[in-house]
């Protein structure tokens, strides 16, 4: 009897299960119908009548549900005929920069970076209070391959919107910059041993700067694969890590001494729980991670940009002088 209501009790468990797995397929098609039947809706409006009160905040949920399904590209050339089939629309400053923002997500080239630039320009001046702008200014800047071009950029950011976060990491990538081949310094608490860690004192080896989170996928698997491959072919007299952390909230600490003993993390840890925010991660303009610096022997900034190319950074500051 019992092994029968063991029997009833998981085959009813696992119908319920089955059922629940049913749901959430259901329900998933029906958010996709959904957002399709949404996307539909707002062009058939922009179609039937263009001066409509809603038209541009269903047409920001159409280019919203596009760029998250890999449209960017079509969204970006929607707004663009928008722009110019309807100059005055309500609502003119949403599509502007809506505009921008799409075009700096389907990716840009020097075509693209001057559409998003003039979009971003007439938004300024038609709602100069507008704080979007700065942030859309340094998306593009990112996208700028052209050195000079993207300081010049940065520059304007700092020049126009001087009291903003934006402007801040604007210096801080002006900063990183200017910085190449000079001293670099850091010296913090480790979060795990509590030792003080001073750059100036590691000269005489290469040092790696790895800015990361817990919750983000790509550091980690940086941390597991490059910087622990780094680390075991070279002797910590020849290379030296060092994490910077960006995790925040009231828990920061442990979750990354957590993340630390579980993966075996061996180098110090620099950690505010400040996030980007923090004093050191947006004095050097960091935005996004990974991010990784490298510190040549002489203790001076040879790069800010070795993510992905850690090892063969290393291959080249680790030669034998000539």
């Amino acid at each position: 009897m019992y092994g029968f209501l063991v029997l009833v009790l998981y085959l009813g468990a696992y119908e319920q299960q089955a059922r629940s797995a049913a749901d959430i397929v259901r329900e998933f098609k029906a958010a996709t119908e959904q957002a399709m039947k949404q996307e539909a809706l707002a062009l058939e409006l922009l179609k039937l009548e263009p001066g409509h009160a809603e038209v541009v905040s269903m047409l920001v949920v159409r280019w919203r549900s596009m760029t998250g399904n890999g449209r960017a590209k079509e969204a970006a050339s929607e707004i663009r005929q928008l722009l110019e089939e309807h100059p005055t629309i309500a609502g003119r400053n949403e599509v502007l920069f809506y505009h921008a923002w799409v075009l700096g997500l389907a990716g840009l080239d020097e075509r693209t970076v001057n559409d998003a630039l003039r979009a971003t320009d007439e938004l300024i001046r038609t709602v100069p209070s507008d704080s979007r702008a700065a942030a859309l200014l340094v998306a593009i800047a990112r996208g700028v391959t052209d050195e000079e071009h993207r300081l010049s950029i940065y520059r304007r950011i700092v020049k126009e919107f001087p009291n903003s976060f934006a402007a801040k990491l604007a210096t801080g990538n002006i900063r990183k910059s200017e910085s190449i081949g000079k001293p670099f310094k850091l010296a913090f608490q480790d979060l795990e041993s509590g030792r003080k860690v001073n750059v100036e004192e590691l000269h005489g080896r290469v040092v790696v700067i790895h800015f990361w989170a817990t919750t983000c996928g790509p550091c980690i698997t940086e941390i597991r694969g490059e910087l622990k491959q780094v680390l075991a072919a070279h002797s910590r007299d020849q290379v030296e890590c060092i994490g910077v952390n960006l995790d925040s909230g009231r828990d920061y600490e442990s979750k990354v001494k957590r993340f630390i003993a579980t993966n075996k993390v061996s180098w110090p840890q620099f950690a505010t729980g400040k996030s980007f925010e923090g004093e050191f991660a947006s004095s050097w303009g960091i935005d996004a991670i990974p991010a990784v610096f490298i510190i040549d022997r002489d203790g001076k900034l040879a790069t800010t940009a070795a993510h992905g190319k850690i090892q063969t950074t290393l291959a080249q500051l680790l030669k034998p002088a000539q």
